[in-house]
């Protein structure tokens, strides 16, 4: 049976895991994992991941970026925007250029993979 869910299973970790502080309980989120392992250190309560692509169940490190809560609000309220008209079939060239902008304004890391170019990681997720 395939799950209706919008966000995925948490993971449970052990108390001896480094990155145990940012848990509730023992659980978190498998992209949160995967983006402080990436990072090395753990995510403060301040820092959320945006889901290049929109799927939350994709945890794979070039699909997640870490903004702050004010800008993850904007990105998710323009994602909505646009998803909505192009299901009414309408084409909002402006908002999509206004998301790419904003898109690729902040690295998620400063290690050597992640700090390209924006013309380079902007050519990658063309809209």
């Amino acid at each position: 049976m395939i799950s209706d869910r919008k966000r995925p299973n948490h993971i449970r970790i052990s108390k001896d895991n480094p990155y145990y502080p940012m848990s509730y309980k023992g659980y978190i989120s498998p992209a949160r994992l995967a983006m402080a392992e990436h990072l090395n250190r753990c995510l403060g309560s301040d820092e959320f991941i945006y889901f290049n692509d929109g799927d939350s169940f994709n945890s794979d490190i070039n699909n997640m970026q870490l903004v702050p809560h004010k800008e993850l609000t904007k990105l998710n309220q323009i994602r909505r925007i646009v998803d909505s008209m192009d299901r009414m079939g309408a084409r909002l060239f402006i908002l999509r250029s206004e998301l790419a902008d904003i898109r690729f304004y902040h690295t998620p890391c400063d290690c050597p993979k992640c700090t390209r170019s924006r013309e380079a990681r902007q050519a990658e997720y063309r809209l």
